[in-house]
This record gives C-alpha cells, structure tokens and sequence, in this order.
C-alpha cells in the first residue's frame, strides 16, 4: 500500500486511550495532534494523570497503523462496541472524543419534544430522503451532527460532517461528554427545522450550511 494511503489510529499514550475511534490518514491524524495541544494549551487547561498534571507539549502520541496486528486488534475492540448497522453495515460508529476541561452546560441538547419527534431506530429505512429532526454542532470546530433516528435512550442514526460527510451512528452521551477550548460543549441549533436529507447534503456540497 502506498503511505500516502495508509490510515492510523491516533492513540494517546500518556493517558492510554484513542484519541479518535477511526482510523485517519497521516495528515489528518498530525492535523488531529495538533488540535489537542491548541486545545489544552488555553491557559489553565492540563492532562491529569494518575494525579500529576502534564502540559499539552508532554503528552506522548503513536501513530498505530490501522492495517498492523495491533491495528486490527483495536478495530476488533470498537467494533465491539459499536451498534451493528441494518442500512448501512460498513458504517462504523461516528463520535468524535471528548477534549478536555468541564463547563456547565447551558443548554439541554435533547428535549422531551425533539424526543417524541424523533422516529426509532431503523423507522425510516425504506425512506431514500428522510427527514433531519435536529442538529447538533461544535461552536469551535465545523464538526455537524444531524439526526434522523433515535433509540430513546442514547443513540442516534444520522449524518454526520467531520474530516468526512458520512451517515452513521452517534451517542447522546458521548456528545455531552465533549469539550472544547475552555470547556465549551456542543450544542443543538434552536434554529433548526426538520430537514430532508437531500437539502442538507446539497447545502453540504455547495457549502451553504457552514
């Protein structure tokens, strides 16, 4: 395989965990490092471990390449854990890592009423155009979350704008989870209308929604 192509997971080994659950090119996986020192160099922000505090310069990361034994050990291990997909089986699960330093949060990002309107799981899978019920976005980055199913409980089927635009599963919990740059959290656009699929990848394709 040419290295141009080769794909790595990112795994932090200071703190021994993945800093991102898919496996990116070497460029986006640099580009991914260098967010997170950005990230924790905001003034006050550390990694703590076993509890010493280390600056964002001192953390260790090891480019794991995503087709070595160890590679496929850890593709193995979060296939595990990821929610099996009837529309669209070689989807992995798509949740982007927490970053970080805690704030409280201002804004419940799932009310009783997105609820109650979000169909369950697998409801909309005969529809070639289903409809987005609510969108959730990062304020520091251009990640974009859109959901048009929910389990009632934590997970999501949507669409997904990251490092790439892809439809796959998302947790509730995981993006409550998340934080960036002195704490921010995601959050759901209340400006948001249910959507057809199709406008938000045609708006995604010209650009119109960033």
């Amino acid at each position: 395989m040419n290295e141009k192509e080769k794909h790595f997971y990112v795994f932090n080994v200071t703190e021994g965990m993945l800093l991102f659950r898919k496996p990116l090119s070497r460029l986006e996986a640099h580009g991914l490092i260098r967010f997170f020192r950005q990230v924790f160099a905001v003034e006050g922000v550390y990694v703590t471990v076993q509890g010493k505090r280390i600056r964002p310069e001192e953390v260790v990361f090891e480019l794991i390449d995503a087709e070595s034994e160890a590679g496929r050990r850890i593709a193995e291990e979060e296939a595990r854990h990821a929610l099996p997909s009837q529309r669209y089986s070689n989807r992995p699960s798509v949740i982007a890592s927490g970053l970080g330093v805690r704030r409280k949060r201002n804004m419940e990002l799932l009310t009783n009423e997105i609820r109650q309107r979000l169909p369950k799981l697998y409801a909309t899978q005969e529809d070639e155009d289903p409809v987005f019920q609510v969108k959730f976005f990062t304020p520091w980055l251009s990640w974009t979350w859109y959901a048009t199913e929910f389990d009632g409980e934590d997970i999501f089927f949507g669409l997904v704008e990251g490092f790439e635009t892809e439809w796959g599963y998302f947790s509730l919990n995981e993006l409550e989870d998340v934080r960036g740059p002195g704490g921010l959290c995601i959050e759901r656009d209340p400006y948001f209308e249910p959507t057809r699929a199709s406008e938000i990848e045609e708006a995604s394709l010209t650009g119109e929604n960033k």
